[in-house]
């Protein structure tokens, strides 16, 4: 087992950071091991991917006593050398990189928090020039990584240009079907949602909050007439039962879904087009390489999302200025298209193969003056993970609940088949018995018939003849 490691640091949360993480750490190109430090408000958790196994305790330790913590059990897994990769440059994540500057660093740049704290705060993109010098003191001369062309155009004023290197996105292969459990929960909403696969069909995809275009979706929504959405994922509105999707007439939101599934989930709404709205300028660049180029796309021409849908042609963007209610036409436009996309997504070993050609190490003895004892560390750590933690697996099973109860109905509803079809037979197998009644009757009489024939003179008088008869043949 490999002796060197890296510690990703990112905030607690889903959406595209997660998802790029959990592609790096689960690629088996890597030689070396994986820890996942997620960083939250009420506490903070170690993932070690190869046990694997979760260290959770209180976000309320000193950051250098949480530091020693992570160090320590690190190395009593057997880890001799480190190296750091950071993922989030906002909130509690920030507080605590400067305390890892003492090993290797690389950064991922997944957005525009390198810019500000709060980049989009007034709608428009701004920088915050201490942010940003904080940033530059942390990284000094580490490796960045940019997922697309136009981000990396953003950092170049901030950053060495040596430093900048553009890796897109790897991608899982879609699946080539849903499994049953899916497919019966599609085809649920859809007949609650009174689906015609005839209509018009739009999907929007992800998680649609204020700065991702939520109120221009309303407004659009408001006017879209006769045509059927889908959200595949959910929005702000549906935040706090954001795992329970939610059914009107041509109207549906799914929630949670697995991005490989995009594909077969548009073909099983029957979707014409998917619709972005506009939003922070560098969101959804995932949801545009699940989709796969099955059906077309009509997103904001700006930020990396437009670049993209432009340069592979994807589909057909719209100007930032464009009203809501003129977008249908336009819908109905890019729905005709027959797309012809000029670029295969990068595969996951790929984008892993690239990214740890970056990574450097630091042997955790030079760094770690102590290390915490068993008792020490049984002392400081949480015996069970907090609930902000478990979100996921509750929405793994309210997703199951909902399947279930379909099950459930399916099952009465074949109960109630198999009673008739049960029915149907018992009173076959009633007409039969009265049936071999009949027949034992008839035969009872035919026997006595028989029996009084051959009691009568004239076939006892004939019975030499009979004989004879049978002789002969």
């Amino acid at each position: 087992m490999s002796t060197s490691a890296i510690l990703h640091i990112v905030n607690q949360g889903g959406g595209g950071t997660m998802r790029y993480i959990e592609a790096l750490i689960h690629t088996p190109c890597f030689a070396e091991r994986h820890f996942v430090f997620y960083v939250s408000r009420h506490q903070h958790v170690l993932f070690d991917v190869s046990t694997p196994y979760y260290y959770a305790f209180s976000a309320d330790l000193p950051a250098e006593t949480q530091r020693q913590l992570i160090l320590s059990v690190i190395k009593q897994t057997g880890i001799q050398a480190l190296g750091i990769h950071l993922h989030s440059f906002a909130g509690s994540a920030l507080a605590l990189i400067e305390n890892w500057s003492s090993f290797p660093i690389t950064a991922t740049f997944h957005d525009h928090h390198f810019l500000s704290e709060n980049p989009f705060d007034d709608g428009t993109l701004c920088c915050d020039k201490r942010h940003i010098a904080h940033l530059q003191h942390v990284l000094k001369a580490s490796p960045i990584i940019v997922p697309s062309d136009y981000l990396l155009e953003q950092a170049s004023p901030f950053f060495l240009k040596a430093q900048l290197h553009v890796i897109p996105h790897g991608v899982e292969a879609p699946r080539d079907k849903l499994d049953d459990d899916t497919l019966g929960f599609v085809e649920k909403l859809k007949h609650q949602a009174q689906w015609q696969d005839n209509k018009l069909t739009v999907a929007t995809i992800g998680a649609i909050g204020e700065d991702k275009g939520l109120a221009f979706m309303k407004a659009w929504l408001a006017q879209k007439g006769d045509i059927q959405f889908v959200c595949l994922g959910y929005t702000a509105d549906f935040a706090a039962d954001k795992n329970r999707p939610q059914v009107e007439p041509g109207h549906i939101i799914h929630g949670f879904y697995h991005h490989a599934e995009v594909p077969e989930l548009l073909k099983a709404y029957a979707v014409d087009v998917v619709l972005f709205f506009p939003g922070v300028a560098e969101s959804f660049c995932y949801a545009l390489s699940d989709i796969g180029a099955v059906v077309p796309v009509l997103a904001p021409d700006y930020g990396a999302l437009g670049e993209r849908v432009t340069k592979e042609r994807l589909g057909q963007v719209y100007g930032k200025g464009t009203s809501p209610s003129a977008l249908n036409q336009r819908l109905f436009e890019t729905a005709e298209m027959t797309i012809h996309a000029n670029k295969t997504p990068q595969t996951l070993d790929a984008m892993s193969l690239q990214t740890a050609h970056y990574y450097q190490h630091q042997e955790i003895d030079k760094v770690l003056e102590k290390t915490f004892s068993p008792d020490e560390l049984s002392e400081l750590l949480a015996d069970q993970l907090h609930d902000d933690n478990l979100k996921w697996e509750l929405a793994t099973l309210v997703r199951q609940h909902v399947v279930l109860e379909k099950n459930v109905e399916d099952l009465k509803k074949q109960r109630e088949l198999d009673v008739d079809e049960l029915r149907k037979q018992q009173t076959q197998l009633e007409e039969q018995a009265q049936y071999i009644e009949t027949l034992k009757s008839d035969i009872f009489a035919e026997r006595a018939q028989i029996q009084t024939m051959q009691n009568s003179i004239s076939w006892k008088v004939t019975k030499p003849l009979r004989a004879i008869r049978r002789l002969m043949k």
